[in-house]
Parts: structure tokens; sequence; C-alpha cells
């Protein structure tokens, strides 16, 4: 399935409301992944049911098209490849977190001496 979308710049999925559509905008999500696609995927929440009953809202091509294209719009992009960090900032990151608890730490039991400096 995800082959046959490789051609189209962007991919608008329409997530319908509930777990289901979660899931299903997740399903396609990974298929997207998993053929390398470099488009564009939007996973756009409309403010009826479906497509179906936005159309019965409008019953009106210029309507109907303009509010799915407002959604569209709106709708940030899903990142298929988001950043993964790499070993040594993580490494770092944790070092300071360290670092500034036992600093803090030492610092604490310094001040609360019931003896005092």
């Amino acid at each position: 399935m995800a082959a046959s979308l490789m051609l189209f710049a962007e991919i608008v999925v329409i997530q319908e409301p509930a777990k289901a559509g979660e899931q299903f905008v997740s399903s396609i999500a990974a298929a997207l992944k998993g053929a390398e696609y470099r488009g564009t995927v939007k996973a756009v929440t409309l403010p009826e049911k479906d497509a179906r009953a936005l159309w019965l809202t409008y019953k009106d091509t210029a309507q109907f098209t303009a509010a799915l294209e407002q959604v569209i719009t709106a709708t940030p992009p899903i990142d298929l490849y988001p950043e993964v960090p790499r070993t040594a900032d993580l490494i770092f990151q944790v070092r300071n977190l360290l670092t500034r608890h036992l600093f803090l730490e030492i610092h604490v039991r310094r001040c609360s001496s019931p003896f005092g400096s």
C-alpha cells in the first residue's frame, strides 16, 4: 500500500475520533516510514465526524473544499523521522544533572547543619 503513495509530495490522512482513528494514523505513519517516504504527512481532524459529514454540512463544492483546505493548512506535519539524540549528548546531559544534584545535596547538607558553620 505505501509503495503506491510514494509518488505524492503530501499525504493527508483524515483521523476520525476515538482510539481507532489514532491507531489508523499510527499504522499509516509506520507504513510510510517503513517505505522511507520523504514527503509531508498530515493527520487532520475535521470539524465533523468524517468527510461525508463535512460535505453534508456544506453541500457546496467551494465551501466544502475551503473548509477542508483550512483544516489541512492549520495542521502541522507528522515527523516520521524525529531526531534521535546521540549517546554522547545523553551522557553529557546525565552528567550535568548528576553534578547539579550532587552540588545541591552537598550545599543543602552544609547549610542545614544544626551547629552552624
